[in-house]
């Protein structure tokens, strides 16, 4: 009819992200960022933990190749993802002056990533951002895919976007600053992706006995593994237009376990737990058979994980209700990642919230 205009417009969201992987790369870390953009200055952004550590290190890389090195420094883990926190350092970039060419460099663990990579993605409506990962689960997972986020009072990652960096520079060396504890979180997300998608690599950390930790040839080998792993899984679907991931095993009810304990279960330990729990209903369902099921408990164990969690019966109601929240994020209804053999899994959409709860005991009940 006269005066109707009806037109569809299709974007294409341009993003390419270079990925460098091996020990001492940190040191080059001003030459290559460098190279991928014409900025002469560069804000790195760490916890007070990582700078006082790292400071020195990262400050003399990113000067070899920038005029103007900027750092700022963030809370200490989950305490930093919060939208005080995010208002803070906002403020805190264009007080430095900060425009829409300045890269910010995050360094630390998953933490930092995904609250640097969230203020990447906001500041002046998007600026570049290089990963610097720290820990074992930043470097196999969080730092890689653009997932960007910070929490809120409804929920752990309740306000993100998918944001990839320019860069990632995975430099193994930077391990000997993980606490063990950080250790473990990374093993758990190393043992989720080769459980779905490598079975070799499952096989190699089984091989460890738990002892990978100190060998740092297998280390490397692990670490490249997981990476080429993940890749595989999110190079098809990078801004996660497909709910039915297998990327999220082991995570529909790690971020409820999180949100539950108000984070006195760490992200990795929550992931095993969710892995755990998974397993047990594959192995219910008769999908995966129960010698299988049993060396994925052994092999979270062996590195230190939980493969459950004793809910008190008040925390079992709030874990209740945080699934409910979780099914509300993916669409209304479960999407629960189940293993059907070691490196193989399918995405099952009929999982009951009581099948959650009800295994989710360190001895398969509640």
């Amino acid at each position: 009819m006269p005066g109707t205009m009806d037109v569809t417009l299709r974007f294409e969201r341009p993003s390419t992200c270079r990925l460098v992987v091996h020990r001492g790369a940190v040191s080059s870390a001003g030459p290559v960022l460098h190279g991928l953009t014409s900025a002469d200055r560069v804000v790195w952004i760490s916890d007070e933990a990582v700078a006082a550590k790292l400071g020195g290190q990262v400050e003399s890389a990113l000067s070899a190749a920038f005029r103007h090195v900027d750092q700022l420094t963030i809370r200490v883990g989950e305490n930093a993802k919060t939208l005080s926190d995010f208002a803070d350092l906002i403020a805190r970039l264009h007080a430095l002056g900060a425009d829409r060419t300045t890269p910010l460099v995050a360094v630390g663990g998953g933490s930092t990533t995904d609250s640097v990579g969230f203020v990447a993605a906001c500041y002046l409506r998007g600026v570049p951002y290089a990963s610097i990962p720290t820990s074992l689960c930043a470097q196999v997972d969080a730092a890689i895919g653009g997932k960007v986020a910070v929490n809120t009072a409804v929920g752990k990652n309740m306000l993100g976007t998918f944001y990839h960096p320019r860069l990632v520079l995975v430099d193994p060396d930077l391990l000997d600053t993980c606490p063990d504890g950080a250790w473990r979180d990374g093993m758990a997300e190393i043992v989720k992706v080769a459980l779905v998608a490598d079975a070799d690599l499952f096989a190699l950390i089984e091989s460890t006995g738990g002892r990978l930790r100190g060998d740092d040839e297998t280390t490397d080998r692990v670490i490249r593994r997981a990476i080429r792993a993940k890749l595989r899984l999110l190079t098809p679907d990078p801004f996660e237009a497909n709910l039915d991931r297998l990327l999220n095993f082991g995570h529909e009810t790690a971020h409820a376990i999180e949100t539950t304990t108000e984070h006195t279960v760490s992200h990795g330990a929550a992931v095993a737990i969710g892995v755990a729990t998974a397993t047990r209903i594959a192995v219910r369902r008769g999908l995966l058979d129960a010698a299988s099921g049993d060396r994925v408990s052994a092999v979270l164990r062996a590195h230190g994980l939980p493969t459950g969690h004793a809910f008190s019966p008040a925390g079992l109601r709030a874990y209740r209700t945080a699934l409910r929240q979780v099914a509300l994020v993916r669409a209304g209804s479960m999407r629960v990642v189940l293993p059907t053999t070691i490196g193989a899994a399918v995405v099952a959409n009929d999982v009951g919230i009581d099948d959650l709860v009800g295994l989710v005991g360190s001895d398969g009940s509640a």
